[in-house]
């Protein structure tokens, strides 16, 4: 099994999860640290561990897809994944993934749950699919089905056959990863907790909601899922138009000061 970190100034997490990869105690695995020229101490901390490490390098890349493709392309495993340098796995994670997996050829990955902990809202969920079809998951985060991504573990002959990901992407190039390798072969789905999502302030999809929602709504068009794609639009219209009357409404009363920030947040809102 071969997993890869790609990181890029994540000093405040990333010892967190690379303890968390190599005391798995898996045997033969492969850990791959992909860093993209961090400059706030991950070096240093990468360095301290990089005699269990199959390899490292902290140097420029284009991206996080392209920090993950330079990685998989150094990997052997038969099964491959990667953790983000803020997330971690939950321990023995890595050898009930070997279990479910069973015969390599008929799956293409093995999906299970993560815990997520909400560091903005203090609060602790969980992510489960109940059903992996690519019609399932085709809404994203606007359905009830959505994989979360350190808890999907995919088969290397499956990777092999769908290619790289998809490097002009930035916020959903997993989504679209997830939608290929349905096209190969399914999905197994295991009931444990396998990973740990730290969501923070500094994720791409909170500093970047429009972008990140932008980017969506594109590959569901891109993937032949126009209907569910527009399903959310009009979703989001009608958001929209609800939101800007309570706008209008509270701007009567509130001083101007307040209302841009009370407007700024409620703005937001509207994508999640």
């Amino acid at each position: 099994m071969a997993i890869v970190t790609p990181s890029l100034n994540q000093g405040a997490f990333i010892e967190k999860t690379i303890r968390s990869v190599l005391l798995q105690g898996y045997p033969e695995l492969e850990y791959i640290i992909m860093d993209g020229g961090s400059t706030d101490g991950s070096v240093g901390i990468i360095r301290k561990y990089e005699k269990w490490l199959k390899h490292w390098q902290s140097t420029p890349d284009k991206g996080q897809s392209n920090a993950i493709n330079k990685g998989f392309a150094r990997a052997e495993g038969d099964i491959l994944a990667w953790l983000n340098s803020d997330d971690c796995y939950c321990p023995d994670a890595l050898s009930q993934v070997a279990k479910s997996a069973g015969n390599l050829r008929n799956i293409s990955a093995v999906v299970g749950a993560s815990r997520q902990l909400d560091s903005i809202y203090a609060k602790t969920s969980f992510v489960l699919p109940a059903r992996l079809t690519r019609q399932d998951i085709a809404p994203w985060y606007f359905g009830a089905n959505q994989i979360a991504q350190p808890s999907c573990f995919m088969m290397a002959w499956a990777v092999k056959k769908a290619g790289p990901l998809r490097e002009d992407l930035h916020y959903v190039f997993d989504y679209e990863y997830w939608l290929r390798l349905l096209d190969i072969a399914s999905f197994v789905r295991l009931e444990a907790c396998l990973a740990e999502i730290t969501v923070h302030s500094g994720i791409k999809p909170l500093l970047s909601p429009g972008k990140s929602f932008a980017e969506l709504i594109r590959v569901m068009f891109e993937a032949g899922h126009m209907e569910i794609a527009c399903s959310i639009l009009e979703s989001i219209w009608e958001r929209k138009t609800k939101l800007e009357q309570i706008l209008y409404k509270l701007r009567q009363f509130l001083p101007h000061s307040i209302y841009g920030t009370v407007a700024h947040l409620l703005r937001r809102l509207r994508w999640l």
